[in-house]
């Protein structure tokens, strides 16, 4: 298994697009999540389907992250 590094800013970013695009309030490490699911989906076009979890939820993050952007 390879791993991957991406900046926070990249999960960020998902994060606060979840958010706007889809109404998922969730975190920063769900955002790595799909940045990384996204990432195995690239590298391994042969896959069908690629399974990740959002396991946080964005509440906490307001002040951080959402107020202000």
């Amino acid at each position: 298994m390879r791993w991957s590094r991406w900046t926070g800013d990249a999960a960020i970013s998902e994060m606060r697009r979840l958010a706007r695009e889809f109404g998922l309030f969730v975190g920063p490490s769900s955002g790595a999540h799909l940045v990384a699911a996204r990432e195995l989906r690239a590298r391994y076009p042969g896959l069908q389907h690629v399974v990740t979890f959002f396991c946080d939820e964005g509440e906490k993050y307001i002040n951080d992250y959402f107020l202000g952007t």
